[in-house]
């Protein structure tokens, strides 16, 4: 349910129908078919919305509820606005509710598989009614091993199930994110390499949407994405959308490409020294130039750096270099000897010593 809107919508069918567009860039990929065939239950085409608010719910598992995510608003709050900034009126719809944001409904439940939330999908479709469906699901799949090489066919299963149930949604279904531990990302990257074929076949009512490309420093801890990784995924969503119903028009704007940021807050979950528990960690990162010499080489590469306060070891001057007066005995010719004061040259002398400095470290 939205609790406050913006603007009703301005876009309508032009002509009876739409043709789904492609994406472009970094972001959302969507499965697209010039051919353009009216739904068996209500008559529209792909792309073509009604004057009322545009029903979108948000499907799948903890990053769908908004885990990693300082205000738990996941992805939803960003794509709310960049589509509100659009012109369209929508509603999120969903049996959850979590976040900060405007519009809290969704249907993300954190820990769940693909085959549990396909045990609930008939009810909530009957109850909600959504007009979008934005499904990425899978992960938890690929992170407990739940018959990992099965889980492609039960994704399109659910996708089948979802397109009986609502046959005129729209339905844009992700890559999943992929992760910080080697196991995960393996397993990830392998079911993700199947989703497009999935994809595929579904009509052209079922979208593609790319959003692998989060990972590593874009995300919390080893799969949750922190708010700069569900600030690219807001993206991916918007351009899948704008794809389907932007029309390609003015009025439909790229909006700010978080790709292109060279400044990022991020929140990661680090393990403290010796395994005693977990700390949130958060900064402001840069994207700057670094200089690296590899075999001879030197090259400029763009890299994400934080400033961190460190222990330095520096070398300080203990006693400055100075003049003194010494005595001396000094033999003279008859072969007695004289004491004489010399003025002389003392050198400095040096220390180490330990202090807290600032300095660029890679993130």
């Amino acid at each position: 349910m939205v609790m406050a809107r913006r603007s009703p919508l301005r876009r309508v069918a032009v002509a009876g129908a739409l043709a789904v567009c492609l994406a472009t860039g970094a972001g959302a990929v969507p499965a697209a078919s010039a051919a353009v065939t009216p739904s068996s239950s209500d008559g529209t085409q792909p792309g073509e919305v009604a004057a009322a608010p545009l029903r979108i719910m948000p499907l799948g598992d903890s990053i769908t509820y908004g885990v990693g995510s300082l205000t738990v608003d996941s992805y939803r709050e960003d794509l709310r606005r960049r589509l509100t900034a659009a012109g369209l009126s929508v509603d999120f719809v969903g049996s959850q509710a979590s976040g900060r944001g405007a519009d809290r409904d969704n249907e993300g439940h954190p820990g769940w598989t693909i085959q549990q939330i396909a045990a609930q999908a008939d009810r909530w479709l009957a109850t909600q009614r959504p007009d979008v469906v934005l499904l990425q699901i899978g992960t938890n799949d690929m992170v407990r091993k739940v018959d990992v090489a099965g889980a492609p066919a039960r994704l399109s299963a659910l996708i089948d199930q979802i397109r009986a149930a609502r046959p005129s949604a729209e339905i844009f279904v992700a890559r999943i994110p992929s992760a910080r531990l080697a196991g995960y990302r393996t397993r990830i990257a392998a079911f993700n390499a199947a989703v497009p074929r999935v994809v595929a076949g579904k009509g052209a009512r079922v979208h593609l949407v790319d959003q692998s490309s989060i990972g590593g420093i874009d995300l919390r801890d080893s799969v949750h994405p922190h708010d700069f990784g569900y600030a690219k995924m807001a993206f991916n969503w918007y351009r899948a959308l704008r794809a389907v119903y932007g029309m390609a028009a003015p009025g439909w704007p790229e909006g700010t490409n978080p790709y292109r940021a060279t400044r990022a807050y991020r929140c990661v979950l680090r393990v403290l020294p010796g395994g005693k528990g977990n700390r949130v960690g958060c900064a402001w990162t840069h994207l700057r130039p670094v200089r690296s010499t590899v075999h001879g080489v030197t090259r400029t590469t763009r890299v994400w750096q934080v400033r961190r306060s460190v222990v330095g070891k520096h070398r300080v001057v203990a006693v400055p270099a100075h003049y003194a007066y010494r005595t001396r005995r000094v033999k003279r010719a008859d072969g007695t000897y004289v004491t004489r004061t010399v003025r002389v040259h003392v050198a400095a002398t040096y220390a180490t010593r330990t202090r807290r400095v600032t300095r660029w470290v890679t993130y």
